[in-house]
């Protein structure tokens, strides 16, 4: 966000039709994206983002084995806050979303929390 915010490219992208993104790349098109604590962040942190998808966050990465507790911590309290929808997604996984119907149209290893 940074980065596009910098070349003053936020209000293009919102224009586009098609929107991609991976890993961060997919969690900026929320009105609002956080992010839990692990290597590259020390605690949980909410983030404005671009506004396309207004009503659900996409969080890349999820792994189904290991501990999530500080996961499902920081889902429940964003969800908590800001009343949208959460997707886990796992590695290899996606999501295709209608912005015109505000609609998840199809998925693959993603989990609705």
């Amino acid at each position: 966000m940074k980065i596009l915010k910098r070349l003053k490219l936020t209000e293009v992208i919102k224009q586009c039709k098609t929107v991609v993104g991976e890993s961060a790349g997919s969690m900026i098109w929320s009105k609002k994206y956080f992010v839990y604590p692990d290597a590259d962040y020390k605690r949980y942190k909410a983030f404005k983002g671009l506004g396309v998808i207004s009503n659900c966050v996409f969080i890349p990465h999820f792994q189904l084995s290991g501990d999530h507790r500080h996961i499902a911590k920081s889902a429940r309290r964003f969800s908590w806050l800001h009343k949208d929808i959460i997707y886990l997604v796992e590695d290899g996984g996606w999501i295709h979303y209608n912005t015109k119907t505000r609609c998840i149209i199809k998925r693959k290893k993603a989990i609705k929390y």
